[in-house]
């Protein structure tokens, strides 16, 4: 068993991976700034030595919003002083660069996170800079995540709903996702990982124009409306609107890891049920 720090409980990915730790029974010691999981042991104080020393592993979910200006720097320079063996840091894979039809993938596809995704490169370097110093730093790169603890989830299907799916992009571009219980697993799988970076999300990534129609299906109507075309080639332009066309080949390989939600063609449909969504059909499958 490892015995795990785990930043960020309270989030949506932290309590997946909180699940998913603990019911692969390794201890797990909480360390947020907010809401606090009941149950399990807490950490309290700044970041130093002292909190993070004696830990086999430290795993930094914190949302982007909450980092502080020098990203994961402070965390990366403790942990190297402690001595700490392993640092698993979640990422994003909205930061590559239009993949066109093509799979994206960590070791050949070009970064450029503009903008607001400027952060993700910096954490990652500085992952990078905990390996350069002789411990295991692994980054996750997540798809899209969805599911019915997530408030994003909730307004894409309520939009739906209303008869809209506010997407950005191309008709055929694609997108990636992974179900939020899916992030969980993944953090897990990430403690038998080697030092690097790894994409992760599901099965089957889907064109834009697939996704309307499954979201169209999920919430009972024929088709949905989409920003106009001006509007879409303007977001071309940036990460939100590019085709990442994710593959998890590598990260199953290394680990064993698979998601338990393959698509969101299986997965969408349960979520709208668990927030209440009408949805007639358990899987929304051509």
């Amino acid at each position: 068993m490892v015995n795990v720090l785990l930043l960020g409980a309270a989030g949506v990915a932290g309590r997946a991976a909180l699940t998913a730790l603990t019911s692969e029974g390794h201890p797990v010691t909480v360390w947020d700034n907010q809401r606090l999981p009941v149950g399990v042991p807490v950490a309290g104080g700044p970041i130093s030595v002292d909190l993070v020393g004696g830990f086999d592993a430290v795993v930094d979910l914190r949302p982007s919003c909450e980092l502080p200006d020098r990203g994961v720097a402070d965390l990366v320079s403790t942990c190297i002083a402690a001595g700490v063996p392993r640092l698993i840091r979640g990422s994003v894979t909205c930061g590559y660069a239009d993949g066109g039809d093509g799979y994206v993938a960590a070791d050949r596809t070009v970064r450029d996170a503009v903008g607001g995704l400027a952060w993700a490169m910096a954490v990652e370097r500085q992952v990078a800079d905990f390996t350069a110093a002789g411990g295991a730093g692994v980054v996750l790169r997540f798809g899209k995540s969805y599911g019915p603890d997530d408030v994003a989830t909730w307004r894409m299907l309520n939009l739906a709903r209303r008869g809209w799916c506010l997407l950005p992009g191309r008709a055929g571009a694609w997108h990636s996702a992974i179900h939020t219980a899916d992030v969980g697993t993944a953090v897990e799988a990430a403690l038998r990982a080697r030092a690097g970076i790894w994409d992760v999300a599901d099965s089957e990534p889907l064109r834009r124009a697939d996704l309307v129609q499954v979201l169209a299906s999920v919430v009972g109507r024929p088709t949905l409306r989409r920003p106009p075309r001006w509007l879409a080639a303007a977001a071309g332009a940036s990460s939100m609107g590019r085709s990442h066309r994710v593959c998890s080949t590598e990260f199953r390989a290394e680990t064993g890891w698979a998601p338990s939600v393959p698509s969101r063609r299986d997965g969408l449909p349960v979520v709208a049920r668990q927030l209440s969504f009408p949805c007639a059909d358990t899987s929304v499958r051509s």
